[in-house]
């Protein structure tokens, strides 16, 4: 190739990103990040020897194409090389994408190997927590139940990558199930068996998704009504003929939009469960009532049973529906943290009260109960 050429193409290839910038030649990506990016400084005199760092931050994060520049090499990396460009996704076998979440000292994955299992004083910690909830809402006439949502890969270990593997056979969850059957009195149903055996029907989890799909939560909740059953009468689940089960092709989920690549490449297709008739219950949103917590409700008059209360993180979207047209009235609340709320109980009145959390969560410490001492908590032994 000649000078003459070479020349002009090198120049054109420089000043692309300046010119795309300007004149918008190439579509804008579609990048999801889930941070807010750096805001342009303003120059000053008086900021002139700190304006450098403000704005280089600035600039990486808006450079020309830098979009189409982490699409690619996440495309790269995934259809290439097999792997994520993103700490938090596990590339698995067969195109599931699973959660890699660090926190306190600890990962998901750590989690997944059982790496690190509870000791005894941390299961008799989670079992004073649990049974103070229900000892103070068994005195005011109102039940209890703990429910923990597995995780995808302890329903689908089969697609976890064969480089990832378990230290032990049994988990947090086997440890704490357990315990709390053997050693307490807390409700605490598990709902693992049940998707296993289901999971041969249809996905109850989605494979570019962290969380269960609507025939997965019909599962989960089909044993909750089962298990709350010797409490009320009437607590029969919707029968699953109550709804026509179809597959529909969407975007991917949550881990695909952290790769960027929900809309196109790691598109999937998920089971829809539809009501027929529809499901009859309305409801509100009712803002927030703390940092990162919030709660709504819905209503539903021709329900079988009662009012009650959910405290939960982000599973319990799909087992809204459900839930919502068994119960005449539902308040849930949306707490990471899974506090206790016993204001909120006294003046709702709740014939039961869940707390559902998602089994990752169990690689912390459990939730405190200091708000119980002042209401008139009665130990349990």
């Amino acid at each position: 190739m000649s000078k003459k050429i070479i020349i002009p193409v090198f120049f054109l290839v420089l000043l692309f990103p300046l010119t795309n910038g300007i004149f918008n030649i190439t579509p804008k990506s579609e990048l999801v990040e889930r941070r807010r990016l750096a805001g342009k400084p303003v120059f000053t005199l008086n900021s002139i020897f700190e304006f450098p760092e403000p704005f280089t931050r600035y600039y990486n994060d808006h450079f020309p194409l830098r979009g189409r520049f982490i699409l690619w090499n996440n495309l790269l990396r995934l259809k290439v090389f097999g792997v994520s460009a993103i700490p938090k996704v596990v590339v698995g076998k067969q195109g599931w994408l699973f959660m890699h979440e660090a926190g306190l000292g600890e990962s998901t994955v750590d989690y997944y190997r059982s790496a690190r299992l509870f000791s005894r004083r941390e299961l008799a910690h989670w079992k004073r927590v649990l049974e103070e909830r229900r000892q103070w809402l068994s005195d005011r006439g109102i039940r209890y139940l703990f429910l923990i949502a597995p995780n995808k890969n302890t329903i689908y270990p089969e697609n976890m990558p064969d480089n990832i593997r378990r230290v032990r056979p049994y988990s947090r969850m086997d440890q704490l199930i357990s315990y709390l059957n053997k050693y307490s009195s807390v409700p605490a149903p598990d709902v693992r068996k049940a998707l296993l055996r289901a999971k041969k029907n249809y996905p109850v989890y989605s494979r570019t998704d962290t969380h269960w799909t609507e025939y997965g939560a019909y599962i989960a909740y089909r044993e909750i009504m089962k298990y709350i059953s010797r409490w009320f009468d009437g607590a029969e689940p919707l029968p699953l003929s109550r709804f026509k089960i179809g597959i529909r092709n969407w975007s991917g989920g949550d881990l695909a939009e952290m790769l960027s690549l929900h809309r196109e490449v790691l598109r999937e297709d998920v089971v829809r469960l539809q009501a027929q008739p529809p499901l009859e219950f309305d409801g509100a949103g009712l803002g927030n009532i703390g940092r990162l917590v919030r709660k709504g409700f819905t209503r539903c008059p021709t329900a079988p049973l009662p009012n009650i209360l959910m405290v939960h993180d982000s599973f319990y979207k799909r087992l809204k529906p459900y839930l919502s047209a068994s119960f005449s009235r539902v308040l849930y609340i949306w707490d990471w943290g899974m506090n206790f709320y016993p204001d909120i109980i006294e003046r709702e009145k709740p014939v039961l009260v869940i707390d559902e959390m998602a089994e990752r969560f169990l690689l912390g410490p459990p939730p405190g109960n200091g708000v119980l001492k002042a209401t008139g908590l009665h130990e349990s032994n």
